[in-house]
């Protein structure tokens, strides 16, 4: 009779033992490095809680050097078996890792608190696309909420062992906390470097790139969100660029300042970074130490009708960068429906002009309301309507240190 396991942990590794060594001994036999949840009993219906079969999946294979676990385009129930803290799934290493496909998960059990599904603490990841759907909520309140839901990517950079290279694909989150979110518990030597992201789409979800305290030179290619607190968040990292766009969102607090939902702060090379704004209404911008001209384009096509004429619509900028800023806001003009969006505006050192078809309803405020903030040496507002501000208005402008400029 065999001998009985006291310990649970053991009991568990045991067990693990048992049921991955088969698989891995064959695999190693035949030469192949691609695996398959299937072949580890996961239905992929949506319906059958696959947990445990991916996990016998992505264990097996990260005894494989290179592996690339294969998830099809399968929908999988998961979250009932949660383990390794809250991740699904648990990567650490040194070893590379592919995942392909277009997989869709959905997170199983409304006592799920938080379902993180990869958490990845290994060099060389390559993901082509995640989909994760989480338990249904809504976002009211983002202070106080308590939500059930996903984090599709954490990546864990350890002190003093830094991860080099990850590339995403495709990553998609409904009704999720985080798409990809970056925490590096030293944020000097354990930080991640040389991320590459094709897109993040997230629907009701509070983040959708989350980098603080995290990765140097990354690249987020694409953003697009609807319903979301931060669609991209980035605090101390190096370089990247980002096309956004961006539907209805909720603002917040941070740091004691208004954040919206767009809010990037970097120490370094900011590169380009281009937003598509839909209703939108607040933007902050935080760069700092740029060593290259930044390009800031701005696109209020989306604004509801109601906000503009408001003046809502509210673009803060806080720029500290030696060789200058290019700055660009094109509306559409109401009534020809033409977006002006063709020129870009460039500034001399610390200089900041903004064009804008849509200035009359911002006459009334100052510029702090208006949102942009610096200390360059030339401030413009160039428009149609900025000639009709009260010259009230427009003396308060100036010794703010702007100029004022009709066509």
């Amino acid at each position: 009779m065999m001998q009985s396991i006291p310990h649970t942990t053991n009991r568990r590794q045991a067990m693990w033992a048992m049921l991955a060594l088969p698989a891995l001994t064959g695999l190693r036999q035949a030469g192949g490095d691609v695996i398959r949840p299937s072949d580890f009993g996961a239905r992929g219906d949506g319906r059958n809680d696959d947990t445990f079969a991916l996990r016998r999946a992505v264990d097996v294979a990260l005894h494989i050097p290179g592996a690339m676990i294969d998830f099809d385009s399968a929908t999988y129930l998961v979250g009932t078996m949660i383990g390794h803290g809250q991740s699904v799934f648990h990567l650490a290493g040194t070893t590379g890792f592919v995942m392909r496909g277009k997989p869709t998960f959905r997170v199983a059990g409304t006592n799920q608190r938080q379902v993180n599904l990869f958490d990845i603490q290994m060099s060389d990841v390559d993901i082509e696309h995640i989909a994760v759907i989480g338990d249904p909520w809504t976002i009211r309140d983002m202070q106080t909420a308590t939500v059930r839901g996903v984090i599709a990517c954490i990546v864990r950079s350890p002190a003093g062992h830094p991860i080099t290279r990850h590339r995403f694909g495709t990553i998609r989150v409904s009704n999720g906390l985080h798409a990809l979110l970056y925490d590096s518990n030293d944020k000097a030597s354990g930080r991640a470097s040389n991320v590459t992201v094709d897109l993040i789409d997230v629907t009701n979800t509070v983040y959708g790139f989350n980098g603080a305290n995290a990765p140097d030179n990354h690249l987020i290619r694409r953003i697009t969100a609807n319903n979301v607190f931060r669609a991209y968040f980035v605090y101390g990292v190096n370089g990247g660029s980002a096309d956004i766009t961006i539907g209805p969102a909720y603002s917040g607090l941070f740091a004691g300042g208004t954040c919206a939902n767009v809010a990037v702060y970097t120490e370094s090379r900011p590169g380009e970074y281009r937003f598509r704004v839909g209703d939108t209404r607040n933007i902050t911008l935080n760069i700092r130490n740029a060593s290259d001209r930044p390009t800031l384009q701005f696109s209020t096509n989306s604004m509801r009708p109601s906000d503009r004429a408001q003046g809502h619509y509210n673009i803060r900028v806080t720029i500290q960068s030696a060789a200058g800023v290019t700055v660009k806001v094109a509306n559409v003009d109401s009534a020809t429906g033409v977006q002006d969006d063709t020129t870009p505006y460039a500034s001399p050192k610390q200089d900041i002009e903004i064009v804008t078809d849509h200035a009359k309803p911002w006459c009334g405020v100052d510029r702090h309301a208006f949102g942009l903030w610096s200390r360059g040496e030339r401030l413009s507002l160039r428009g149609a309507n900025f000639g009709e501000c009260d010259p009230k208005v427009r003396n308060a402008y100036a010794r703010s240190g702007w100029t004022i400029q009709g066509r």
